[in-house]
């Protein structure tokens, strides 16, 4: 039975950027599992992404993240910020609007004296970037391979991994397990785990458009269905992100291209021009799903195992980068000191240092989402009244940006500051 000392389930984004991190604590052996046959990861971390690890390849239908400054300076402390920026796009300014009322607010980069208040990249792009970085480091991949079982023994966990593809089992042992695979996680399930589940009867329509006028201004537009979120990508491109009840959203899929552009124009306005271009649409449900514990003996959950949130203020991934940062600190120092790395009181100890800023993370994306979601007029004109005081108040506006750079509430991984992030 081959022993570990950390054995990370998921080969998502979440996965892969704590295996880099992890990476960097020399000695450690470090097993990486995703049940998914990921093209762009076990071949990835290869020769295929040696030869283009530096091609940026333009997919229209490419789906993006928005990286807080904090998530960026990470990135940068990890030495991988400097490959990912080439093609982030930078946010200048953030638009927050409700249709059909004339309250509005700007957060701005240069008010909060920062170069860019965050950035969008492209799904691909980061993993392209994660995958080249962990090749090059010892970490050991397996895909598709699935967690089936798990046992505890002595300072750890006896894992079972079954090989979907070959149709075989192997057992392993680890000394931490950590779960970093999505909504519906198996580690969590097998561990017994429970989770709150909230259903915020809303489905995302995700897709990307071209607009006449390009910027480096996000949008966030309220409406009684639900936020419609735009965020600039290169060429032109938007990132779209419109959340709707489930019977509108999946209508707004079965629509042309411009029958499509045509609702997204007469929601949104002409601030950008026209929307003359639409990619392909996808529909993703949206829940509020919280684990009702994080850490285990031996184990963490992280990422959307640990909470996955409703994406109207862009918090999900860089909520997890910093549970990341501290996981690491705490890895190392365990490390360093020759402490078991799944002591349980030390993980109770990251738990708590991290509830703060996860549970602020989960209540202000909640309230958002509630208070814009309240169709009666007093609530409408509350709003609106809201919205033009919070612009006319500075301080207010700087702790609001504060909160969404990621300022201040993540762990630094190292002495390397970057005034240009």
């Amino acid at each position: 039975m081959t022993q570990y000392d950390i054995t990370i389930v998921g080969g998502g984004s979440v996965g892969v950027t704590l295996a880099c991190a992890l990476a960097r604590i020399a000695q450690l052996k470090i097993l990486l599992v995703e049940a998914a046959p990921m093209k762009g990861f076990c071949t990835a971390v290869g020769v295929d992404v040696v030869a283009r690890k530096h091609e940026y390849r333009r997919y229209f239908d490419a789906v993006s993240t928005a990286l807080s400054r904090g998530t960026a300076e990470i990135f940068h402390q990890l030495n991988l910020w400097s490959e990912i920026r080439q093609y982030a796009t930078p946010l200048q300014q953030i638009h927050i609007s409700e249709k059909d009322r004339f309250g509005q607010s700007v957060i701005d980069a240069k008010q909060e004296k920062v170069p860019a208040l965050g950035y969008v990249v492209e799904n691909h792009w980061l993993t392209s970037v994660l995958l080249a970085q962990l090749q090059k480091t010892s970490v050991e991949c397996r895909s598709p391979v699935s967690i089936t079982a798990v046992k505890p023994i002595n300072e750890g966990w006896e894992v079972v991994l079954s090989n979907t593809a070959q149709q075989t089992k192997d057992v392993v042992s680890t000394k931490l397990l950590v779960g970093s695979d999505g909504s519906h996680s198996s580690v969590r399930k097998l561990l017994g785990i429970e989770a709150s589940h909230e259903d915020y009867q809303q489905t995302a329509v995700v897709t990307n458009v071209v607009t006449e006028k390009q910027g480096l201004m996000a949008f966030e537009r309220f409406m009684p269905t639900g936020p419609l979120a735009l965020l600039p990508l290169i060429e032109k491109r938007y990132a779209l992100v419109w959340s709707l009840p489930p019977d509108q959203a999946k209508a707004m899929i079965e629509l042309s291209p411009q029958d499509f552009l045509v609702h997204v124009q007469k929601n949104f306005g002409h601030r950008l021009g026209a929307f003359t271009q639409v990619g392909e649409r996808n529909l993703y449900p949206l829940q509020l799903i919280q684990a009702k514990e994080m850490v285990r003996p031996h184990c963490v959950l992280l990422g959307n195992a640990a909470r996955t949130l409703h994406p109207v203020a862009g918090q999900g991934f860089n909520l997890a980068v910093r549970d990341i940062a501290a996981l690491t600190a705490l890895i190392q120092r365990q490390y360093q000191r020759q402490q078991p790395l799944g002591d349980l009181q030390s993980l109770l100890n990251f738990s708590e240092q991290r509830q703060k800023d996860q549970t602020k993370v989960v209540q202000f994306t909640d309230t958002l989402l509630r208070t814009f979601s309240r169709p009666s007029e007093g609530w409408l004109g509350l709003r609106n009244l809201g919205l033009v005081t919070f612009d006319l108040w500075p301080s207010a506006k700087h702790l609001l940006s504060v909160h969404a750079m990621g300022k201040g509430a993540y762990v630094k991984l190292g002495d390397k500051p970057d005034e240009t992030i």
